[in-house]
């Protein structure tokens, strides 16, 4: 690839400005962490998801973290392996992106369940913060919320056989 050309293509600018994003996010943990700021409090007039999942988030401050330096991590290899001189590639260019995006993409998407895990369940504990170890998942919300109106309705949580 011409160097000349190298410079035009919009990865190289692109790449660093998500770097630059997941840093401030990094910078953003200790005062999550320590619950120094409140945004997460309240709930926003704008936010249309159930006000569980905004106290959700920052729960998943860790693994949204490992899936942005994943994210940035692949972006550098895959134009960085593009952009190689032949002599120092060891194998083939075209199965080397296609290892290096395949094992990424499964990071991703390992990482990513996780993030679900952790906001839809609120586990594992040790990678909630501290003062946010004591809450339900939304999951475990709705579930006590339908068994509750099944109490009240008198009904109990498994149907007899004779129905």
């Amino acid at each position: 690839m011409n160097l000349h050309r190298l410079w035009d293509d919009p990865r190289w600018m692109s790449v660093p400005l998500l770097a630059i994003l997941a840093l401030v996010a990094t910078s953003a943990v200790p005062r999550i962490w320590n619950h120094r700021t409140t945004i997460y409090d309240t709930v926003p007039t704008w936010w249309f998801y159930p006000d569980v999942m905004w106290r959700g988030l920052p729960r998943t401050i860790v693994p949204t973290l490992v899936v942005n330096w994943l994210v940035v991590v692949e972006s550098y290899v895959l134009m960085l392996v593009g952009v190689t001189p032949e002599p120092l590639r060891i194998v083939e260019p075209k199965i080397t992106l296609y290892m290096v995006g395949f094992s990424f993409l499964i990071l991703i998407g390992v990482a990513f369940v996780f993030y679900l895990v952790v906001l839809l369940f609120n586990w594992p504990k040790a990678i909630v913060p501290p003062y946010l170890r004591h809450e339900r998942g939304p999951i475990m919300e709705w579930l006590e919320g339908r068994h509750a109106d099944e109490r009240r309705l008198g009904r109990s949580r498994r149907k007899s056989e004779s129905d």
